[in-house]
């Protein structure tokens, strides 16, 4: 039997609800992700007594009318949040038991994803909107990972193999610790490329991160045929404090990002951080073994984000990032 979607909606709206009617003080941006979450919620609800379509219409244009005055009305945003969340409970309670456990744990990852983003969103101050988390995008999670190692760590240098969202908290978070810290990522999609620069200057971060066209090509590194990013991307680019290795796509090749490590073990400073994303996928967990075998001075530790998480600290002694 498949799930009406309608159940779905309900209890993903109801859990949005939950959060964001709780929060005492939210940012723009969650502020209007409750607004949106209330129409949600509004909608399915006159969908089930059998409203006609018209008012539902009329709930989803009152989002976008509060989108304008979200900080003016934060107040009134709240209430109807907890108003529409005690709602939902009540349709929530109606939704058969078999359906729940798929529910519920959809409905943690995204009461966990959202407790990561108003997590972001309270250290650090973006002054554009940020693009979508997610998907195939970093996951707010690992995100906030990385910007509390950067806070924590005070790197002067961060690589990324793969370019996004995190490129974006990274340089808002080197540029609160206020040192002469910048970000480096590199992407091998030349549009996207392009296009992410667009955002670094809108954020106006263009002293902080840099995108570096680096397109994907065959080499042998330590004996293995691979694909990965041109060398010569890496041009001046030493005491690396902290790499995430979020690219090439899996699709590129078995164990794609392998050779992420062995490429930057000379470049990296002692007591550096690695952090592997997408730790779910075997390829990945099967690299982070190859990895630890290789440097079995350097510790490692996991985290059940999202998409599973690995961070590999280099040895501080001398010769550790060897």
């Amino acid at each position: 039997m498949r799930l009406p979607r309608a159940y779905l909606l309900i209890a993903a709206a109801g859990v949005v609800g939950l959060l964001l009617g709780f929060v005492d003080a939210v940012a723009l941006p969650v502020a209007t992700g409750a607004a949106c979450a209330a129409a949600v919620g509004a909608l399915l609800a006159a969908r089930r007594a059998g409203i006609a379509a018209q008012g539902a219409k009329k709930a989803a244009a009152a989002a976008v009318e509060t989108r304008g005055g979200s900080i003016r009305d934060r107040k009134q945003i709240q209430d109807t949040v907890r108003a529409q969340g005690d709602k939902t409970r009540e349709l929530v309670k109606h939704v058969p038991r078999w359906t729940l456990t798929p529910i519920q744990r959809e409905l943690r990852t995204t009461f966990a994803q959202t407790e990561a983003t108003v997590g972001l969103h309270s250290l650090l101050r973006p002054r554009a909107a940020m693009p979508a988390s997610r998907g195939w995008a970093a996951s707010p999670d690992v995100v906030l990972e990385l910007v509390r190692i950067a806070l924590r760590e005070r790197p002067s240098l961060v690589v990324e193999a793969g370019s996004g969202l995190s490129s974006l908290w990274l340089g808002y978070a080197l540029e609160l610790v206020g040192q002469d810290g910048r970000v480096v990522s590199l992407e091998h999609d030349a549009a996207y490329a392009e296009a992410l620069r667009a955002r670094v200057r809108e954020h106006g971060l263009e002293g902080r991160v840099e995108i570096r066209d680096a397109a994907l090509v065959p080499q042998t590194v330590e004996d293995r045929e691979v694909v990965w990013y041109d060398p010569a991307a890496l041009d001046g680019l030493h005491g690396i404090g902290l790499a995430f290795v979020d690219g090439p796509p899996a699709t590129t090749g078995h164990q794609a990002r392998w050779a992420a490590v062995p490429m930057l073990a000379d470049r990296l400073a002692p007591g550096a951080r690695v952090v592997l994303d997408d730790l779910v996928r075997d390829e990945e967990k099967q690299i982070l073994d190859l990895w630890r075998a290789a440097h079995p001075s350097w510790t490692v530790e996991t985290f059940s984000h999202e998409k599973g998480t690995g961070v590999l600290v280099v040895d501080a002694g001398p010769g550790g990032a060897g």
